[in-house]
């Protein structure tokens, strides 16, 4: 593999972040594709406990707790159990895409 020196920067560095580029496209390529079979019923979700959702996030109880009580995150309730409660990682990817802030360049400023 020859290596070229771009923008300043070590071959290891432009090495790393094209891994990165192209992993990042293809985690959104899959992403998208899941989505999209996922509305068109051609799979079936599985609902994740609190404990999926907290490690899925990387938030605490307490954030995750706060968050269903400002019903800041789609939940469901099992029936029957006051307690339990279950999250679809489509509904939430859902609801961050719908409720997420423009950034300080989207915004122009």
């Amino acid at each position: 593999m020859e290596k070229i020196k771009t923008n300043g920067e070590t071959p290891q560095t432009d090495r790393d972040a094209l891994i990165s580029r192209i992993l990042n496209g293809v985690e959104k390529i899959i992403s998208d594709r899941f989505d999209k079979a996922l509305n068109e019923g051609l799979i079936e979700e599985k609902p994740m406990t609190s404990a999926d959702l907290m490690k899925w996030l990387d938030i605490s109880q307490a954030t995750l707790q706060r968050r269903v009580d400002n019903r800041e995150i789609p939940f469901h309730r099992a029936k029957g159990k006051r307690t339990r409660l279950y999250f679809y990682k489509s509904e939430i990817n859902q609801h961050f895409k719908n409720n997420s802030s423009k950034t300080r360049k989207e915004l122009g400023l």
